[in-house]
């Protein structure tokens, strides 16, 4: 329940949208109430003086029949814009919900985030966020609807009977308290385990359908699909019992419904044989009631599901009270004139991992051409990690130009070093906007340029939308080699002084990785690049080798 609390303070900034959309549902309710109450009672009072023919002749029948055509007018036009708003509202709480968790979630990347599978991820930010629509639409407005509606209830009906008024309040103590807290006591603990198990089940798909070639390779996916129809039948499971629960609840608002309906209808039947009421308004007390258990009887199933909303809740806050490992400084402090690196007396390791750098000193001089070599886990994509600042050293110091890298802003660090990873993101969006990405002040030419250096030039051109080709989600529409090039033209649009690459080649043919070397050396010549490889020919072409292996560290000249 913190988690929701929590959560709810994001409301403020729809609060006017909100509040619009609780007044038109209470609108609503009072017409729809309105509706059925005059309608009673004209069609009571209209059959009493259609037996007196000279009460007949004295009846006004155009004011009642108007306020029964406006109150069912304004109940429709009520309805719709209540819809139009609420919906509104709620989209744009999901929206606001979304962008701030995605805000929560970037600073954590990558550190934090591998501690979460990228299906749980997925499911907490679409599914989790998705199931918060049941707060504000099924929880927070029927909630205030139904507590202002009653009060205004039995005080018109007081006007007729304070004993009808005591029989309303009494019946809305148990369907407006007792019966939803009973809803969300017996479905608390099923809710939360359905919660769990859609993220679970969810995670299980994305992560199938992810890994579908390997399994397919190893001949693993009816294992994998067996246990994903084991996740499925526990999930059918957990709603069948739900359904006992939802079933349960409508006995329980259907009985409440009857006894009040009786009560009430065996009150007002007594006052008019006491002749306290007039016998007409039997019908508009009746008809009245049954409105009033219209608005109200969606309450309990909404808190039934409040223990999965509470979970989904309790799942976002989890990714976001994460403390992130690297913060970054809000304004600059210091400028950089140089780009020379220094690395000094660096001791690292990865959370439960043991050491990658235990006192690792490294000077890179600014223009200078470094390969990094070494075998599988010997740290070099562990440095570039470094030198971007996706982790924080445990001890020692990372510098540029004399200035810590702790002390520069995060946009000083990008436009400082330029990273192209082993497997670069391609982004589901046209190539023109993936290129863009790198300098959004990028002219036609130089995207253009970009793409010659890195031999891509003769694709797009061939392509029917050319620059404005969506190339799909992760670059699917485009080879490997297509996606690690178009990477690469992200490079040479960079302005960056140093230049770190993690086996800029890569899924390129022969002709093709000889084409972008030779432009990343003339593009590069005077820029300090930094090569991560096992590539001999790409080493050769470099000042300076750094070979890295655990515990072991030596520099070697080319």
């Amino acid at each position: 329940m913190k988690a929701l609390i929590s959560l709810m303070t994001l409301f403020k900034t729809q609060l006017k949208w909100m509040l619009l959309g609780v007044l038109l549902s209470l609108l609503t309710a009072l017409f729809g109430v309105a509706l059925l109450s005059l309608s009673g009672w004209f069609i009571s009072i209209s059959a009493y003086v259609g037996l007196i023919s000279a009460l007949a002749w004295q009846f006004n029948y155009l004011l009642p029949a108007s306020g029964v055509r406006f109150f069912s007018l304004a109940r429709i036009l009520g309805r719709y814009g209540e819809r139009v708003v609420s919906h509104q509202a709620t989209f744009k709480l999901l929206t606001n919900i979304r962008v701030w968790f995605y805000q929560k979630l970037e600073p954590l990347a990558p550190a934090h985030l591998m501690r979460f599978q990228s299906g749980d991820l997925l499911s907490r930010m679409v599914g989790d966020v998705d199931a918060l629509d049941n707060l504000y639409l099924r929880v927070l407005v029927p909630t205030v609807v139904a507590i202002i509606l009653t009060l205004l209830v039995v005080l018109f009906f007081g006007f007729f009977s304070w004993q009808v008024s005591a029989i309303i309040l009494m019946s809305a103590c148990f369907t407006i308290i007792a019966i939803p807290l009973l809803a969300s006591y017996l479905g608390k603990q099923t809710a939360t385990q359905l919660a769990l198990c859609q993220s679970q089940l969810k995670t299980q798909a994305v992560e199938y359908i992810q890994g579908l070639p390997e399994l397919v390779s190893y001949s693993q996916q009816a294992h994998c699909f067996n246990r994903f129809s084991e996740k499925n039948s526990a999930l059918m499971r957990l709603q069948h019992n739900m359904s006992h629960f939802s079933g349960l609840r409508n006995v329980l608002m259907t009985i409440c419904m009857g006894l009040t309906t009786l009560l009430v209808t065996w009150v007002a039947v007594r006052l008019v044989n006491h002749h306290h009421l007039n016998g007409s308004i039997i019908a508009l007390l009746v008809l009245g009631t049954m409105a009033w258990f219209e608005v109200i009887s969606p309450l309990p199933a909404a808190y039934q599901y409040l223990g999965q909303t509470s979970t989904s809740a309790k799942r976002i806050m989890e990714v976001v009270n994460q403390t992130p490992e690297v913060s970054f400084p809000a304004n600059k402090t210091v400028e950089l004139s140089q780009f020379d690196i220094v690395l000094k007396n660096i001791h690292f390791a990865y959370p439960q991992h043991v050491a990658v750098f235990q006192g690792l000193d490294l000077t890179i001089a600014q223009g200078e051409k470094l390969a990094i070599v070494g075998h599988t886990g010997s740290g070099k994509s562990t440095m570039a990690h470094l030198l971007s600042r996706c982790w924080d050293v445990q001890t020692g110091t990372i510098t540029i130009g004399g200035v810590p890298i702790a002390q520069l802003t995060e946009d000083q660090l990008r436009k400082a070093i330029t990273v192209l990873p082993q497997r670069p993101h391609i982004f589901n969006a046209s190539i023109r906007e993936n290129l863009l990405m790198a300098n959004e002040s990028a002219s036609e030419a130089q995207l253009w340029c970009a793409l010659t250096r890195a031999s891509l030039t003769s694709f797009v051109k061939n392509l029917s939308h050319g620059l404005d080709t969506w190339v799909g989600e992760q670059g699917k529409a485009l080879s490997g080699g297509q996606q690690k090039r178009l990477a690469l033209a992200r490079i040479f649009l960079s302005d960056a002084p140093t230049v770190l690459l993690d086996e800029p080649t890569e899924g390129l043919d022969r002709k093709h990785a000889a084409e972008v070397l030779a432009a990343l050396q003339r593009w590069g010549a005077n820029k300090t690049m930094i090569l991560i490889s096992h590539q001999l020919q790409q080493i050769n072409l470099m000042d300076r080798v750094v070979n890295l292996s655990t515990g072991n560290f030596l520099q070697q000249s080319v």
